[in-house]
């Protein structure tokens, strides 16, 4: 298992959690609002978990993500908890990141605004506590 976790820059707590498991390996018990359980839809494939301020989201680590996001690198910018990395290979892998800021933000810290589509959950936009603002979750 490779793990990195962000701290809040506002107040220090868990912003999020990134996480790559190995086949077979059990999702760690996450800081209190990343839930763990149900992480694993098939334990015989390697996972990644990216617990931010609006979610907690688990994947296979497949070929694709191997091309958009190179093994080598990924696991580098998780060793290192390089949220500015992980954020230039796919936002979505740092979902507490702010980028203008360059730090993280829990989910108290991050102003969320939620959006509906016909009555459907369909994006999650937040502004950090600087005034940036950026797409959390969609």
């Amino acid at each position: 298992m490779v793990s990195a976790e962000f701290a809040c820059r506002a107040c220090g707590a868990e912003a999020g959690r990134v996480v790559m498991l190995d086949a077979g390996e059990v999702p760690p018990r996450l800081a209190d609002g990343f839930p763990s359980a149900g992480l694993l839809d098939d334990p015989r494939s390697r996972r990644l978990i990216v617990a931010g301020p609006v979610a907690t989201a688990s994947g296979p680590y497949e070929p694709k993500d191997a091309r958009a996001w190179p093994e080598r690198a990924l696991l580098a910018a998780i060793r290192g908890a390089d949220g500015a990395a992980l954020f230039k290979m796919d936002p979505e892998l740092a979902p507490f990141w702010c980028p203008e800021c360059e730090g993280a933000y829990c989910r108290t810290h991050w102003n969320k605004q939620t959006n509906f589509d016909d009555g459907f959950y369909d994006t999650t936009y937040g502004t950090c506590p600087r005034g940036h603002r950026r797409m959390l979750d969609d």
